[in-house]
Order: C-alpha cells, then structure tokens, then sequence
C-alpha cells in the first residue's frame, strides 16, 4: 500500500519548487475522488425467498452489477441480474428471484476512495500512484490559477501542460472498474411504483 507521504513526495517532484503541503493534500483528496475506486465485491447477502428489497451491507454503494449463485454445491456458476435499482442502501427488485433460498449474491460497487489526511494513511494499490500524481498536479494547478482572470502565457503553459500529462497517465494507468453499461441494469418501472 502507498502512503500519503509517498504520493506528497512524487506530487512534490511533478510540481518543482516548494508547493504547499495542505494544498497538495488537496488536490491528492481531489484526484482521489476523480480517479474512483476499483471494483469490490460483496458477497454477504443471500437469497430469501419472495423478497423484493435487500439491505446493502455497511460501505457497500455505487452498486454496478449483481449475480446470484447457481448452484450453491459448485459456487462458481453465477447468473447475472439483468434488472435492479440501488436507493437509500437497499437493492430493490422487480420480482423474486428464482433461485433456491441461501444461494449468495455478489454485489460489485465501486467505492469513492476514502479521504487522506495524515502522512500515514494508505492509499490503495489498486490506484496506480503515476495516475494519482498526474492528476493531483492537474488539481494542483487548476486551484492555483482558477482565479486569476488573466494567465499569462507560461501560467496558460504550465495548466496545460499538467492537463496534457493527466490524460496521458489516464491512457497508460487504470483503474480497473465495472461500469453499469449503459444503465442496462436500471429498471425505471421500480421508480414509477415508488412514486405512487
């Protein structure tokens, strides 16, 4: 795991000079929230026979996907959910599932990444620190100039210089994340009936 001290060191060597530290905890806060978590998986709720709505377990949000286990002898074989909706730390669907009572469901979220503070928090892995710096010296940046009125041209070159290596660094590093496709997977007949 990466440290915040780590990320402030590589941030310190992007930007030269002396920046300021709480300013650069900042944008590091900034680009974290950016950058997004990777893909969890939550694997505590199971199936109940004829229930609609279940309760997301604790930090368990921004839900992508969901699967219910098959086969509860051979727990690799999942089916896909195809409609849902996430409100207020419950997952709601439209119908029971037709699946034995016990079977698990997986729950695949993409957590916010947690604010850092101190020179010891950790940073996860899972977000490379090339991307995090890359886009912390872009937020850097843009607080230190959004506002000026007028940049002059090497301000203009530096902003866009830092712009320019954020979206190389988002090319070469990622975070490996699910997305809801389309919102595939948002069944809006479930917000009609909760209207009413």
């Amino acid at each position: 795991m990466s440290t915040l001290a780590t990320a402030l060191r590589d941030l310190r060597r992007r930007l030269g000079k002396t920046p300021d530290q709480t300013e650069m905890i900042d944008a590091i806060n900034n680009a974290l929230y950016d950058i997004g978590g990777s893909t969890s998986v939550d694997t505590t709720l199971v199936a109940v026979d004829d229930q609609l709505e279940y309760s997301l377990a604790s930090g368990t949000y921004n839900v992508v996907k969901i699967e219910i286990e098959n086969d509860v002898v051979d727990n690799y074989d999942y089916h896909t959910i195809e409609y849902w909706h996430e409100a207020d730390g419950k997952i709601y669907l439209p119908e029971a599932l037709k699946y034995t009572a016990g079977n698990t469901i997986r729950i695949y979220y993409n957590p916010v990444p947690t604010v850092v503070s101190e020179e010891t928090d950790t940073i996860s892995d899972d977000i490379p620190l090339p991307l995090l710096t890359a886009t912390a010296a872009y937020h850097y940046q843009w607080n230190k100039y959004q506002d000026r009125a007028n940049l002059t041209v090497k301000d203009n070159n530096i902003l866009q210089k830092a712009e320019k290596d954020m979206q190389l660094a988002q090319i070469r590093w990622r975070v490996h994340r699910l997305s809801r496709e389309n919102d595939r997977n948002y069944d809006q007949s479930l917000d009609k009936t909760k209207k009413d």
